[in-house]
């Protein structure tokens, strides 16, 4: 199998909310083989998180201590916010987000505008009535939120650097291999 990812532009058909948004957010879909994932997944995301940046997901396999004691964290029953502000705390952490996602659980890193950071309590509760996740959390705040799941990423943002499935192609590594029947370009 080769190292492949696609890439589709969803914005037209991903009704998704994951936070109050008075403005349009692109949403860009990145899905890849499974060959090499979470390398992939982990390459990817290098290109594109900014720092600090927050992670937020459902603890399924806990933190190392050492990695804790490294970050700001808070638990919230199994819920694990934590503030990434360099590449080598994105390292330190991506093996737990990939595990937890290959189980099903979806992880999301949000990174605010000017690279500021977003308060933890912006992340607390849930609008299960209107289908949002953080209804404490404000577009106005948001320049990218990715939803990790085990299949790829959802990309929404406001970025004009990565916008459109075209404009996010660059960021992509150059061992993968565009699928260019299931993309949209």
């Amino acid at each position: 199998m080769n190292n492949e990812f696609h890439i589709q532009d969803a914005s037209n058909i991903w009704n998704g909310e994951n936070f109050r948004k008075d403005q349009h957010f692109s949403i860009i879909v990145l899905g890849f083989s499974i060959e090499h994932q979470e390398i992939n997944l982990k390459k990817v995301l290098i290109e594109i998180i900014d720092y600090p940046c927050t992670v937020v997901f459902d603890e399924l396999f806990p933190l190392e201590d050492d990695i804790v004691n490294k970050m700001k964290v808070i638990r919230i029953n199994n819920t694990l916010i934590t503030t990434i502000n360099s590449k080598m705390q994105f390292e330190d952490i991506m093996p737990i987000i990939y595990i937890n996602a290959l189980n099903g659980m979806e992880i999301d890193i949000i990174i605010g505008r000017e690279k500021k950071e977003i308060p933890f309590n912006h992340f607390f509760g849930n609008d299960l009535m209107n289908n949002i996740d953080y209804p404490k959390l404000n577009a106005e705040e948001v320049e990218i939120f990715l939803k990790i799941t085990e299949i790829g990423i959802i990309v929404q943002t406001v970025d004009g650097k990565i916008n459109t499935a075209k404009k996010l192609l660059p960021y992509m590594p150059a061992d993968l291999v565009l699928n260019h029947e299931d993309s949209d370009l």
